[in-house]
């Protein structure tokens, strides 16, 4: 791996990525209404807080702990329409329209909620209290799915998922529908697509839900987070008064960087391995000059969806603040 990480930087290219830090939360020490709360995030922020992430929902709460250890209001809000989500949430994940690839049985969906496949490896929707056994995956840019042959609930086993792995499986285009189907070998077996009723304020559609075991909510239509947990979501009465959080838009920005070859060398820049490497290094880099453990970089492709470009007519680069 050292070897390749050498000849990768060696190379010749011109790449870019884009960091995107999590939202700006502001945290109102001022008990209202969730309503009230509502309106005072969107006069004076964006909106109640939107949660996407498992990483921005431990930095929220850890941040909230150090001014109140109660519950807070928070920007999910129980509807009349339910709608289908991935249970996960990361928008880098998925692609134009792959939240939305499904590949139903007949007679599908019914009235239940969680999602399996069945022997004949297409998909159904049933009772989230079967317990079935079920596909995780592991990784973002390269995508690996592991099965967990323990039969459990749907809940329970995304939560094994998030603890041992991402999550439960996403199955974004065909190619991730042929490998699940693969691994699940004609079993019937749990993945991450779920119908739920709750929605964000700011009508985002972050599937993160991290429920407290002993809420199964009901308890109230509004949301509001568990600061003194690692985290957790708790129905409320849409009525108490309760402390807020509101959300500011989250800040992207654009990183170029010029890599110059010292010697000749092949290797396949397309390859995922490649450029996760590669990212880690410039992850590692940035850090070291300052940049927050919290801020998420990924690579953006040009329309012929490649990422490495090579220059021509290179100049000699002038070197700026943002300079690795």
């Amino acid at each position: 791996m050292e070897n390749r990480l050498i000849l990768i930087l060696q190379l010749s290219g011109l790449y870019t990525l884009t960091s995107c830090l999590p939202h700006n939360y502001n945290f109102v020490n001022t008990p209202m209404t969730w309503q009230k709360a509502q309106i005072y995030c969107r006069k004076n922020h964006i909106d109640l807080a939107t949660i996407d992430t498992m990483d921005e929902l431990a930095m929220l709460a850890k941040s909230v702990q150090h001014q109140y250890n109660e519950t807070a209001w928070i920007g999910l809000e129980k509807r009349d329409i339910s709608k289908w989500l991935w249970s996960f949430s990361d928008r880098d994940f998925y692609g134009e329209g792959e939240r939305q690839f499904r590949e139903w049985g007949i007679g599908n969906p019914n009235k239940f909620n969680c999602v399996a496949i069945k022997s004949d490896r297409k998909w159904y929707s049933t009772n989230c209290r079967k317990t079935l056994p079920s596909i995780c995956f592991t990784g973002k840019t390269q995508v690996k799915y592991v099965r967990n042959e323990q039969r459990m609930k749907w809940k329970d086993a995304r939560t094994s998922c998030r603890e041992k792995h991402t999550d439960l499986a996403s199955v974004r285009h065909h190619t991730d529908y042929v490998e699940v189907k693969r691994i699940a070998n004609g079993d019937d077996v749990w993945i991450g697509l779920f119908r739920d009723m709750w929605e964000w304020s700011d009508q985002s559609d972050s599937s993160l839900r991290k429920w407290m075991s002993r809420n199964d909510t009901t308890n109230g239509p509004c949301a509001g987070l568990l600061s003194y947990s690692t985290g957790y979501y708790e129905a409320r009465d849409c009525k108490e008064s309760l402390p807020f959080i509101c959300h500011s838009p989250s800040v992207k920005k654009l990183v170029r960087v010029r890599l110059s070859p010292q010697k000749s060398t092949e290797i396949n820049l397309d390859d995922p391995a490649i450029k996760e490497d590669l990212l880690q290094q410039i992850k590692m880099k940035l850090r070291m000059k300052g940049m927050s453990e919290h801020v998420k970089l990924s690579w953006r492709m040009k329309p012929d969806r490649k990422v490495f470009h090579k220059e021509e007519n290179v100049r000699k680069p002038v070197k700026t603040k943002c300079e690795l």
